[in-house]
């Protein structure tokens, strides 16, 4: 039998493992994006969330997405094997110099996207600094008090 076959098999199976690893993160991404932002806040329109981020984002400001474990993994042995929650994570800048990051949690490690997506926390940072932030509502108000160009 040729060697070379067995070996071809096998690296199609490595790439093709890791772009569904790619797949999984862009789909995570797209969920939460497409979610209405009514759905994460009643208070809010019923516009998917991306769109709703860049009508409060600072002008310029660019949306940086990504997947991550919502903050949750301590980096203890201890974390091994559990099922952490997934979080599609949305960076922009709100005023300037205040950066705000929201994350919508969409699934997790063992079960990928299931469920309907929820805010996990939303934050802002600022020099260094993270400051808690309560609500989709808040950031907006944050977002409606910086000064008009």
């Amino acid at each position: 039998m040729n060697r070379t076959i067995p070996c071809a098999v096998a690296l199609c199976l490595v790439h093709a493992i890791g772009y569904a690893d790619t797949n999984s993160d862009a789909q995570m991404i797209k969920v939460a994006q497409n979610v209405s932002a009514h759905a994460l806040d009643p208070q809010l329109p019923r516009i998917p969330f991306a769109e709703w981020v860049r009508s409060i984002a600072a002008p310029g400001s660019r949306m940086d997405w990504e997947v991550n474990d919502c903050g949750e993994q301590t980096g203890n042995p201890a974390d091994a094997g559990q099922d952490f929650p997934l979080c599609a994570e949305v960076r922009f800048e709100i005023r300037p110099g205040v950066v705000a990051y929201v994350d919508v949690a969409v699934g997790s490690d063992h079960h990928g996207v299931y469920g309907e997506p929820v805010v996990f926390q939303l934050f802002t940072e600022r020099d260094g600094g993270y400051q808690h932030v309560s609500s989709l509502l808040d950031l907006k108000s944050m977002a409606d008090a910086r000064p008009k160009p």
